[in-house]
């Protein structure tokens, strides 16, 4: 999708942050792995390929986003690989607004949909996502422990005491698995040679170094 421009994604925190942990479980692309669990969970191929169970067959309803031209490329690589475990993906295209308003009534099967990382972990991620009732938590998750951490880290000055606090964090939500990591795009800038004194950082706009910036 990216053309070799992303990373794959195990945990909620990306890969430019002090505090992104190292391995986790990467949950490695295995259609063996994931035929035989649901073989044992008894649901069987039929003629066509895809799986039933008690006379239904296994149809997973993906919410996207109409207006998200990534959504649009991810899709026929989810049913792909999806058929070749018997499961069949059928998307169902909305705008964003409608998609959204679905989310929060929890009025869905399966949805695709990002989510920003920014440099502070609690506040622009971990607490609105993954806490007991926070307001993008739209799956439901629950777990005190992490509401606890989340907590501990948001009261925590000390930065290395504090992140090592996220990172137990991310280890629990990686084991957990409230929802299906796939991917970290990497934002990429065009400048021109003549031009110096640009800074391209991670949690940095390079428009805040433009004054600094020069034309050969």
């Amino acid at each position: 999708v990216f053309k070799g421009n992303a990373f794959l994604c195990s945990e909620p925190q990306s890969k430019a942050h002090s505090s992104y942990l190292n391995g986790v479980n990467e949950y490695n692309y295995n259609p063996d792995k994931a035929n035989k669990l649901l073989d044992a969970a008894g649901w069987k191929k039929g003629s066509d390929g895809i799986r039933e169970k008690d006379g239904a067959k296994f149809i997973m309803h993906v919410k996207c986003s109409s207006t998200s031209s990534t959504d649009q490329l991810v899709i026929p690589i989810m049913k792909e690989n999806y058929k070749k475990i018997g499961i069949d993906v059928e998307p169902e295209f909305t705008d964003l607004n409608t998609l959204l308003g679905k989310m929060k009534n929890k009025d869905f099967e399966a949805y695709l949909m990002g989510t920003s990382l920014g440099s502070d972990a609690i506040s622009s991620n971990l607490a609105a996502n993954f806490k007991t009732d926070a307001t993008n938590n739209y799956d439901g998750y629950s777990n005190p422990q992490v509401d606890d951490l989340i907590n501990q880290a948001t009261n925590e000055q000390d930065l290395s005491k504090r992140t090592k606090i996220e990172q137990k964090i991310y280890k629990i939500i990686n084991e957990d698995l409230p929802f299906v990591f796939t991917y970290q795009p990497e934002t990429i800038w065009a400048c021109n040679l003549r031009i110096s004194g640009l800074k391209f950082l991670p949690y940095k706009y390079y428009s805040y170094s433009t004054y600094k910036a020069e034309i050969k």
